[in-house]
């Protein structure tokens, strides 16, 4: 296998937001099935009565986890092949057998992002490493493993949330420690308070002020 990818240079996302819109790990595990049946080198071929396989959420994923000052590839096949790269190596950190499933089924022994060998001589070959395991449970560890790659790979494509600076916020409990810190100037708690003031309620900056009752504070 080719060296570990660099990961996403952004991770951290809010519990309570969904930046992806809806989408989920299933629907992220769908793409990926759909990928993989067709294979990586042939996404964009049209054979026999089937179109191009459509992976809007894959292509997304693969342009906001693009190393940064580096675009992706405009080949998608290239493109997805490294997203999924990408995620394998994060994934395999917890569950290297999911790790070493996935990619032998999208790139099986090669060292590139586009295999040589077909999607069905890849997962022959990936049901013959595990004698004893019938089609049936073989399915079902394919598909929870695309599941948790896809959970993978909605957290690295995750966007950055903004850093809060503390000097930044504009809370009470905020400009109350502000004006109880001996290095804050007056100045800074003024901002603060008139910040809160438009931001919050005015109530709320007029207790801070009442609580101080500081000349130098009201300016």
């Amino acid at each position: 296998m080719s060296a570990r990818p660099v990961p996403c240079h952004h991770r951290t996302v809010s519990a309570d937001s969904d930046p992806h819109g809806g989408v989920t790990p299933r629907i992220v595990a769908d793409e990926l099935v759909r990928c993989r049946r067709r294979g990586l080198g042939r996404l964009d071929a049209v054979l026999g009565s089937e179109p191009p396989v459509e992976l809007p959420v894959l292509q997304r994923l693969s342009l906001s986890c693009s190393p940064a000052g580096r675009r992706a590839s405009t080949d998608r096949g290239v493109a997805i092949g490294t997203l999924i790269r990408l995620g394998i190596a994060e994934l395999g950190d917890d569950r290297p057998e999911d790790g070493r499933l996935l990619t032998e089924l999208f790139f099986g022994d090669s060292p590139t992002t586009i295999p040589s060998m077909s999607p069905g001589e890849l997962l022959d070959a990936a049901l013959r490493r595990r004698r004893g395991v019938s089609e049936a449970a073989f399915r079902r560890e394919r598909r929870q493993a695309c599941l948790r790659l896809g959970r993978v790979l909605l957290d690295l494509g995750a966007p950055a949330e903004p850093r809060a600076d503390p000097l930044v916020r504009t809370s009470a409990s905020a400009v109350l420690a502000l004006a109880q810190d001996p290095s804050a100037d007056n100045g800074t708690i003024l901002e603060h308070l008139r910040e809160m003031a438009r931001e919050f309620d005015v109530g709320e900056a007029l207790e801070v002020i009442t609580t101080f009752d500081t000349p130098d504070i009201l300016g």
